[in-house]
């Protein structure tokens, strides 16, 4: 592992900073190219808004972040079944947040997301919402630390986690932490991984 890099739990004022970061990698995702089309950085900054303004925006949303020195260099983050599936009230809160920032893109995300909603397990669990870490920083096992951070999390909790994928490296490193495929589908086109955690003391 890279030596230099410590986890810590995701703060308020990393909020920002961690939504940029994780905005940058997902800009290579299959998903994410499939959802808004063209890449560029006016995509890009709009996904960071959606990122911030939504996912991290949520108060029973947690997640980690890595750093070197007191630079973020990596983030993820989690939120608890069921709000990780919007209610009524919550929808009408981020609707225009989420109309005017993916626009054109609206009706394929309503899309996305119903679908990534028939696949998400009704029993108690933390789902695994994103993991970015800035692309200079790839490949120094980075990712692999969040993901070990995950793992005691949820084990010290003692919950079970379900995720998303569309990157069969994502499913080989999270099978090492425990998780099992439990369902594939193909969305937009693109192929999908559900994955399953059971904690494990």
């Amino acid at each position: 592992m890279m030596t230099g890099i410590v986890i810590e739990p995701l703060q308020p004022a990393m909020v920002p900073e961690a939504a940029r970061i994780m905005s940058i990698a997902l800009m290579t995702n299959p998903m994410t190219i499939a959802l808004w089309g063209a890449e560029g950085e006016n995509q890009r900054r709009r996904m960071e808004k959606l990122i911030k303004d939504v996912n991290l925006a949520h108060p029973l949303t947690q997640g980690l972040v890595a750093k070197q020195g007191n630079r973020i260099v990596g983030a993820t983050n989690w939120i608890e079944w069921p709000h990780c599936q919007l209610s009524f009230r919550e929808s009408l809160r981020f609707f225009p947040i989420t109309l005017n920032t993916l626009r054109g893109a609206s009706l394929r995300a309503f899309r996305l997301y119903s679908s990534w909603a028939k696949y998400d397990p009704h029993q108690s669990h933390r789902h695994l919402d994103m993991i970015g870490v800035l692309p200079e920083m790839q490949g120094q096992r980075i990712g692999y630390q969040l993901c070990a951070g995950i793992r005691d999390a949820l084990d010290e909790q003692n919950k079970a986690a379900y995720l998303e994928t569309a990157l069969p490296g994502v499913v080989n490193m999270q099978e090492h932490f425990g998780f099992t495929v439990i369902g594939e589908a193909k969305l937009l086109g693109v192929h999908n991984w559900f994955m399953w955690r059971e904690p494990q003391g």
